[in-house]
């Protein structure tokens, strides 16, 4: 075992814990250090570490050289020639190559763009999780999202950006503003192909007639049951879509998979927090939540058909970091103490098994430039 990655880790971990709960501690206190509120301290802090974790490391994540090599391709390559020629040839998502060219321009270093990923992506997941009001359970959301999206974030920087602005667009959809949902989702795009999926999300729209809306939600959750026979159709009629036929023909397609061993992996969460939503107030918003919660079955059971298809429903799974807070706030204090525990001791559990014994992202043994 590498103890010290996982003292490094976990002490970044602990600060991250720390700095979520002074920024609660502190969120109707008016405090400055140096005229600046000692909250917004305490955020910017929260928002460093892990940025700076991801800027300094070297060879940390089973793409990371691959990255290096897509930077050196694409730095000196001007704009215009980018978008009029190679952007077709590149096959990657314009965000890369802006981002690219401005660390080549600006500081002519690739670490430049690894800091600039991770940025993005914990700006994106701290500003959702204020708008979701997480508010004294945000130490428990920062726990989660550190164990278990962290190391996402470590291999697959342009998924990781584009679930992370997706995370927060969810959080206009919810408010019932949709316009921003939409830009959102389309900037999302632009880190990650996979993010125009979300646009489905669109159908969970209320009418204004509640008899739609329920026939709705009933037809959502057959599909949701019958997922593995809609999938199979599906996915033969995706693979002509130019926009995403690429990735069909860069990967192997195998329509002959199917099984249910992908449960292993989500219910272990999704059953207690089921448990919990049927047992608790529904609340629009929490009604809404695991409506796109549930998407995680089917995208989970992507991966039968595509090796990378089953990170799809990391996009879903970000939304434990908020559900988990809202139902345990539900729960009586025995129920609660219980299940807390349970999910501290799960998500524990999972990143040492996953990263450290399977070297699942290769986030292990750390090491810096």
């Amino acid at each position: 075992m590498d103890y010290k990655s996982f003292l490094i880790y976990g002490s970044c971990l602990l600060l991250m814990i720390l700095f979520a709960y002074l920024y609660t501690y502190f969120e109707k206190s008016d405090k400055c250090f140096c005229n600046i509120k000692v909250r917004l301290i305490c955020k910017l802090l929260l928002i460093l570490v892990p940025t700076i974790l991801a800027g300094i490391r070297y060879n940390v994540g089973t793409d990371f050289l691959t990255y290096i090599k897509m930077y050196d391709n694409l730095k000196g390559i001007e704009c215009i020639d980018y978008f009029t020629k190679y952007a077709a040839i590149f096959d990657i998502e314009p965000s890369f190559y802006i981002i690219s060219r401005f660390a080549y321009l600006f500081f002519d270093s690739v670490k430049v763009v690894f800091y600039i990923y991770e940025l993005i992506i914990v700006i994106f997941v701290v500003s959702a999780l204020e708008r979701f009001n997480v508010r004294k359970m945000l130490p428990l959301s920062i726990y989660i999202f550190f164990l278990y999206f962290i190391p996402i974030s470590f291999n697959l920087i342009r998924h990781t950006a584009a679930l992370a602005i997706i995370f927060y667009a969810l959080s206009y959809f919810y408010e019932e503003k949709y316009f921003k949902f939409i830009i959102y989702v389309f900037l999302a795009t632009l880190f990650h192909k996979t993010a125009i999926i979300f646009f489905l999300v669109l159908f969970f729209i209320p009418s204004k007639n509640e008899k739609i809306n329920t026939m709705k939600i009933k037809i959502y959750y057959i599909m949701i049951v019958l997922s593995p026979l809609i999938l199979n159709i599906t996915m033969r009629f995706i693979k002509y879509i130019p926009f995403l036929s690429s990735y069909f023909e860069k990967y192997n397609v195998n329509f002959n998979n199917s099984g249910f061993g992908f449960l292993i992996f989500i219910l272990p969460t999704m059953l207690p927090i089921i448990y919990m939503w049927k047992k608790g107030e529904k609340q629009n918003i929490i009604q809404s939540t695991m409506n796109v919660y549930l998407l995680t079955i089917p995208l989970s059971y992507l991966g039968y058909y595509l090796s990378w298809a089953g990170r799809m429903a990391d996009y879903t799974r970000l939304l434990e970091i908020v559900l988990l807070p809202w139902l345990l706030t539900k729960q009586n204090q025995k129920e609660k103490k219980y299940i807390l525990l349970y999910f501290i001791l799960f998500y524990l559990f999972y990143y040492i098994y996953m990263y450290m014994f399977l070297g699942n992202n290769e986030i292990f043994p750390y090491q810096v430039w």
